[in-house]
C-alpha cells in the first residue's frame, strides 16, 4: 500500500482478464485484447485525494508491475462509474485512455485502457 506523510493512502491489485469472461465480455466487445489485464484501485481518506497521489499510484504499478513483470500482459484496464469523474480522471493522468461507455447494473462505466509501449529498438 503506497504512503504518504507515513500514512496509507490506498491499494492496487491487477488481475488477467481472461480468468474473468463474465467482467471483461463488454470490453472485449469494444475491442480490448485477449491478453489484457483488469486493475482494481482505491484511494483511501483524504491524505492522498486531490495530490495527484492517485494517478502516481497508478502509473507506477501498471509501468512496474502490470508490465515489467507479466510481459504477456499488453492492456491494463479498468472500468470506474462514470459519476466517479476523480477515478478516470485519475486514470487519464496515469496515461489511459477512454475506450467506451459500458453497462453495469449499478450506472454506466468509463472504459479506459492503457497499451503497453511498443519496445524502441
Amino acid at each position: 500500500m503506497p504512503d504518504v506523510d507515513d500514512s496509507d493512502v490506498g491499494w492496487i491489485q491487477a488481475w488477467a482478464a481472461i480468468d474473468e469472461p463474465e467482467e471483461v465480455g463488454p470490453w472485449r466487445a469494444v475491442g480490448v485484447d485477449r491478453t489484457a489485464t483488469g486493475i482494481d484501485y482505491l484511494v483511501t481518506g483524504t491524505a492522498g485525494r486531490g495530490r495527484g497521489v492517485g494517478s502516481a499510484m497508478i502509473g507506477a504499478f501498471v509501468d512496474r508491475v502490470v508490465f515489467d513483470r507479466h510481459p504477456t500482459w499488453t492492456q491494463a484496464c479498468a472500468a470506474p462509474y462514470a459519476k466517479n469523474t476523480a477515478s478516470w480522471r485519475a486514470l487519464e493522468k496515469a496515461g489511459f485512455r477512454f475506450v467506451a461507455t459500458i453497462d453495469d447494473p449499478a450506472g454506466p462505466c468509463r472504459l479506459m485502457v492503457r497499451d503497453r509501449p511498443v519496445a524502441e529498438h
